[in-house]
């Protein structure tokens, strides 16, 4: 789920939500709305957030990263 694998990448950085909030000029009820209303964010935020952590969009939304038009879990590395 798109909440999990950012809270797994925000707790291996060592940030906060907050923090991710701020450094990406997002509204501070964003994770509110994305949890409780079951939303995920537009494509842009999706973008601000892949790029802040160097995932790929694949991973965010699906939990794969896909090399060359093959798809990897990351929990197969």
């Amino acid at each position: 789920m798109f909440l999990e694998r950012v809270a797994a990448l925000i707790s291996s950085h060592g940030i906060t939500r907050n923090k991710l909030l701020h450094d990406l000029d997002l509204d501070k009820n964003s994770f509110f709305n994305w949890e409780k209303r079951g939303t995920i964010p537009s494509g842009e935020v999706l973008a601000k957030i892949a790029d802040y952590f160097g995932v790929p969009l694949s991973y965010l939304l699906h939990g794969q990263i896909i090399f060359l038009g093959r798809k990897k879990n990351l929990k197969e590395q």
